[in-house]
């Protein structure tokens, strides 16, 4: 209990005036550090308080921590979080990215109470794979009815009400998160990168734009996710339904500030281009890493190849990406009638790739998620089945792509005929892909090339005889149905 004593001059009269107390813990309790830490995986510390009195540990105590890697002078700074209910237990994430001996200085606060520990651990070598990052040419180093609010970020006084659930921004769904990051290690231990979408036109609800319950929310994501290397951000899906531009501008670079790790991050709106102007994406900015929309045509090479020449004009060369254009037998009531199989979904990702492009798409979901027809499974809750065939077409699209050093290359279809598609690195690589079969000429920069067939159905390759000459004509493919074929110096 707390008093303060007041005198008032003359008349001598004292006044006792009573104050609340301001809540401190006990004390505060450190976890030890592990001897070591493989490079690309995550140290967790915790801190544990004792007796916790705060009425919201989420809004009235931090964790804060500095890493350095003592043989540099680089200083990373994290943010902690809080993980459980009565502010009994915080934690704090870090993801060393070179080997080496790490020091640390981990701090509590809360109110005038502060207690401090320091640390170090190892770092050592591992097979890991980082954060997909930017190379310094532009290109990335890539690798219904049933909803409820308990899938949601935050609690909610009712679940079942989907336009008034009574979110409490002030406090976070620990449930949901840590089901959300059990995903998250699951996948990363897969070399499965994960786009963490932070909200979604959809949800109908969110937090008031620039708010501090908004960016509590961003703090304690970045918390949480950050140390995954496997994650990149989204500010939004459809964003431009319930965010503007400026807000994507001011937020997006709020919260790759606030990432120690610095991963990607984009938004994903719906309209992409109107009235032949780049929309709704902030191509120039430091912060935006990749473009992420969503266009459902099915001319993607040239959508593609423009969406290179808008980034062009942006001054700033970063990865152009259709983030959805497709799901294999999804939204049957209005999409392109025999567009949306897992075949035609395999030629439109070889469009978009030939393009210079980058591309998502999803296996069925119709099954079990309320889609006309609901047949009790698909890719949205995990129940699929061997009817789900796309994805085994993509993956031989991967192994010919990462078969040869892709971020090199750049569109040149002007070096081949008969309308096929070319990526080439002039004169080192030449990449071709050949969609209805058949002879075709490429241009050659001078030397001796060595020739492969790759079977987009299959993933066979076919070794050939060389190439060579300014100009060269294939001989006729192994069959009449698609294929790639690959040119590389020798």
């Amino acid at each position: 209990m707390r008093f303060l004593l007041v005198a008032t001059g003359l008349l001598n009269t004292i006044i006792l005036s009573l104050f609340d107390p301001v809540p401190t813990p006990k004390d505060v309790s450190f976890s030890t550090p592990p001897n070591s830490v493989e490079v690309y995986d995550i140290l967790e510390l915790s801190a544990t308080i004792s007796s916790p009195d705060a009425a919201n540990l989420f809004t009235a105590a931090t964790l804060e921590g500095d890493f350095s890697l003592a043989s540099s002078r680089e200083v990373f700074h994290v943010s902690g979080f809080c993980d459980s209910t009565d502010g009994a237990t915080f934690r704090i994430r870090f993801m060393p990215s070179k080997p080496g001996t790490y020091n640390f200085t981990l701090v509590y606060a809360q109110a005038a109470f502060t207690k401090t520990f320091r640390g170090e651990f190892r770092a050592t070598p591992s097979h890991r794979r980082g954060p997909i990052r930017i190379d310094p040419h532009g290109e990335p180093i890539m690798q219904g009815d049933n909803f409820t609010m308990d899938l949601a970020a935050w609690p909610a006084k009712d679940t079942h009400d989907f336009l008034h659930p009574g979110f409490d921004y002030a406090r976070f769904n620990l449930d949901h998160w840590r089901r959300f990051e059990s995903m998250l290690r699951f996948a990363r231990d897969r070399d499965v990168i994960v786009s963490i979408v932070l909200d979604m036109n959809d949800s109908r609800i969110h937090p008031v734009a620039g708010s501090e319950d908004e960016r509590r929310f961003l703090r304690y994501a970045v918390a949480r996710f950050a140390a995954f290397s496997n994650v990149t951000w989204d500010m939004g899906d459809d964003v431009e339904r319930f965010r503007d531009d400026a807000w994507t501008h001011d937020t997006g670079t709020f919260l790759v500030e606030l990432d120690p790790y610095h991963h990607l991050a984009t938004s994903h709106p719906v309209d992409v281009v109107v009235d032949g102007k780049s929309v709704h994406q902030d191509r120039s900015s430091p912060w935006f890493g990749f473009t992420s929309y969503q266009e459902w045509s099915r001319n993607q090479h040239a959508l593609m190849l423009g969406s290179r020449k808008f980034q062009e004009q942006a001054g700033r060369i970063i990865p152009q990406t259709n983030e959805e254009y497709g799901y294999e037998d999804h939204y049957p009531l209005w999409a392109i009638p025999g567009q949306e199989s897992a075949d035609s979904l395999r030629r439109v990702a070889w469009d978009i790739v030939m393009a210079g492009g980058y591309q998502t798409a999803g296996e069925s979901a119709r099954r079990g998620t309320n889609v006309w027809p609901d047949t009790g499974g698909g890719w949205v809750n995990g129940r699929g089945d061997d009817s789900m065939t796309m994805f085994l077409g993509y993956g031989h699209l991967v192994d010919f792509t990462t078969s040869f050093e892709w971020w090199k290359t750049v569109p040149h279809d002007e070096l081949v005929d008969q309308g096929n598609y070319c990526l080439a690195y002039p004169g080192q690589i030449y990449a071709v892909y050949v969609p209805n079969g058949g002879r075709f000429t490429l241009q050659l920069q001078p030397g001796t090339y060595s020739v492969e067939w790759f079977n987009p159905l299959t993933g066979e390759r076919i070794r050939a005889d060389d190439a060579s000459g300014a100009s060269w004509t294939s001989a006729a493919p192994p069959s009449s149905k698609e294929w790639a074929v690959l040119l590389r110096i020798k």
